[in-house]
């Protein structure tokens, strides 16, 4: 499925994010950020959170689970992160049911200390005040403005698909969790999160990949993982087997070799050496 926007769209992020300083962006089904008010970055305060302090993995998993909350709620949902700024999502359906995507607005806060935990830890591995002064660049509101916030940005995302200012263009189902799954090697899908993904029974679902793929959901993912490890070897041989493994999504370097040989018949190490040998030759 591919998502073409109007000029508007780009236009109201702009002026949103322009207006109140609140980065507003548009997100698709499976959470891959397409569109932000003025090309806005994480404020300072996030990116050390997620650099300085190898928090990026929780931030992502924060998202992909409000994402999914908001969406099984059908509804706005704004929440406190762990990093103590606030956020909002609203997702968005077509008339069909169909999630087209999420529209996120964030971060601001509501008060003057982050919290005490990521205080601490800074403290522990750099001894400075940059933490703090980065929580406090982030735009503060008062609680009875943020009322008004969330009500003016669920109003303009109501707006945006009143006016259809977003047009979808279909790929096919199969293909959109073949993409899907492509684009997040180390995060299994499961089959009732591929059938919503798509608005399908997972039994359709696992019924199509059978039809046209002549495999079962499972082994279509499994080498579409093996294929990635594979351009992991041959593109980047630096990587150690381990780091290949967590690359798509295996915690246990060990299982992950047992995996590859049941599938490719050969240990993935032998299976690197080869890749190797073919490039200098």
């Amino acid at each position: 499925m591919q998502i073409l926007f109007r000029p508007d769209v780009q236009e109201i992020l702009n002026s949103f994010t322009a207006l109140l300083g609140i980065r507003m962006g548009f997100f698709s089904a499976a959470g891959e950020e397409l569109r932000v008010g003025e090309n806005k970055p994480w404020c300072r305060y996030c990116t050390l959170l997620r650099t300085r302090l190898d928090q990026d993995g929780r931030c992502r998993e924060t998202d992909r689970a409000r994402q999914q909350e908001a969406r099984d709620r059908a509804a706005l949902l704004h929440y406190e992160c762990h990093g103590g700024l606030v956020e909002a999502i609203k997702p968005l359906f077509l008339h069909d049911g169909h999630l087209l995507g999420y529209v996120m607005i964030g971060q601001l806060r509501m008060t003057d200390t982050p919290p005490a935990e990521y205080l601490f830890q800074w403290k522990q591995q750099h001894n400075n005040g940059e933490l703090r002064e980065a929580f406090l660049e982030a735009p503060y509101f008062e609680p009875s403005r943020l009322k008004h916030i969330l009500g003016l940005f669920s109003s303009l995302v109501d707006y945006i698909l009143q006016q259809h200012m977003i047009r979808v263009e279909t790929a096919g189902n199969l293909e959109q969790i073949i993409a899907h799954m492509e684009q997040h090697c180390d995060i299994r899908l499961s089959l009732p999160e591929a059938a919503r993904l798509v608005g399908k029974s997972p039994s359709r679902i696992a019924h199509l990949f059978r039809e046209q793929y002549g495999a079962g959901f499972k082994d279509v993912q499994a080498e579409i993982i093996l294929d990635k490890a594979d351009w992991y070897m041959r593109h980047d041989p630096r990587m150690s087997i381990k780091e290949i493994a967590g690359a798509v999504g295996f915690r246990d370097p060990l299982y992950f070799s047992r995996f590859y040989r049941r599938k490719r018949g050969i240990a993935p190490s032998l299976a690197r050496r080869r890749e190797g040998d073919q490039q200098i030759v």
